[in-house]
């Protein structure tokens, strides 16, 4: 849901944006490079350590990486397919995504009405999640457990009590 936000965001500041569908649930971006012909990945919604534009063309080795997760946008087979591989505690999520195919907004409605299912993920638990960069930690809350993990990789778990 972020992500579409954002995307307004640029759209309403003169940016060139659309979706990106990967896995068939998860929506991303793709703006266009002012003065130039190239779109970058952006992702905003994830919970996963992207700190700045993905080049997928011009930086086709990339790696967002920070503590325990890391994330590789990778060139598929196809021109203009990718693969979005996700790895936490070395345990591997792998989406794909098609750059050739153009969304609206209104394509995502199985995936949100999928996302705010009763008893979803999302909707059954408290989850937050903030990147200090500047103390080289990630916060991750999921009900009442804090866990702070360091860019070394070390992870500091907090069960918290009830007020």
């Amino acid at each position: 849901m972020l992500n579409s936000s954002f995307h307004d965001l640029l759209s309403t500041l003169g940016f060139t944006s659309r979706y990106a569908f990967l896995g068939g649930g998860y929506v991303a971006l793709l703006v266009k490079v002012p003065g130039s012909d190239e779109e970058v990945y952006v992702d905003v919604g994830n919970g996963s350590p992207f700190f700045e534009p993905v080049h997928l063309e011009t930086d086709p080795t990339n790696v967002s990486k920070f503590g325990n997760i890391e994330v590789m946008l990778r060139a598929d087979e196809e021109e203009g397919t990718y693969k979005y591989y996700h790895y936490a505690n070395n345990k591997p999520m792998i989406w794909e995504f098609d750059t050739r195919i153009f969304y609206e907004f209104d394509d995502f409605q199985p995936a949100i009405k999928d996302y705010f299912r009763a008893n979803n993920t999302f909707t059954s638990s408290l989850r937050c999640q903030i990147w200090q960069l500047d103390k080289n930690r990630s916060l991750s809350l999921v009900n009442n457990v804090l866990n702070l993990q360091y860019e070394s990789g070390e992870v500091e778990k907090h069960i918290l009590g009830s007020v």
